[in-house]
């Protein structure tokens, strides 16, 4: 698969790509019951994220996902032309919620649907393409296929575990262990804000 044969100087230089350059970012965090009252520290996390990239439609574009059952698109990653109009919604952002957790069938979802032209993302261009997942569940339909889909076509998976995440889920989503973060607990998830920069300059 594409991503399972890149070199490690390939990861890295993916993973340390400039904030001047061009990537496309796409959180996909989990909306489900899990988060209830726990979700606003990972809305201010995704909001500092952003808020340290160089965000434009020809620099850094950044896309937000919800997901329990099913996928809701927040914004993809042409909705907005400036940081602070991504910032805004990020911030107004409100948890899904359900009861069930279908994390494959949602990154079925977005490679079908937002890691494509018509979601905005430059991957017919070369440019490229992250995905930083937010999982505190264990998955009730398998990763596999999806996980798959997203190696195959480039994009690079960030996996942040918490709560309840299953960790063999997750290191069959990333194409390295180190990918995954965990943070102390949700309340503290900003602690992992430098971890992640930290962790992906390792590869």
């Amino acid at each position: 698969t594409r991503v399972n044969q890149m070199t490690k100087e390939e990861i890295i230089r993916i993973s340390r790509t400039p904030v001047e350059s061009k990537r496309d970012i796409l959180f996909l965090l989990d909306g489900s019951a899990n988060l209830v009252g726990q979700f606003l520290p990972v809305r201010d996390f995704v909001a500092n994220v952003i808020e340290k990239l160089n965000v434009g439609p020809d620099a850094t574009r950044v896309a937000v996902a919800q997901y329990s059952d099913n996928v809701k698109v927040e914004f993809k990653f042409d909705a907005y032309q400036s940081k602070q109009d991504a910032l805004a919604n990020v911030r107004r952002l409100k948890l899904k919620t359900g009861k069930i957790l279908n994390t494959g069938a949602a990154l079925e979802y977005v490679q079908h649907n937002l890691f494509t032209k018509a979601g905005g993302s430059r991957i017919e261009e070369g440019v490229p393409q992250l995905l930083v997942l937010l999982s505190a569940g264990r998955s009730r339909d398998d990763v596999d296929q999806g996980a798959n889909l997203l190696k195959q076509s480039g994009v690079l998976t960030f996996a942040i575990k918490a709560k309840s995440a299953d960790d063999a889920e997750l290191g069959k989503i990333v194409v390295d262990k180190n990918l995954i973060l965990t943070p102390e607990s949700l309340p503290n998830i900003g602690n992992i804000q430098q971890q992640l920069t930290d962790r992906s300059e390792e590869h």
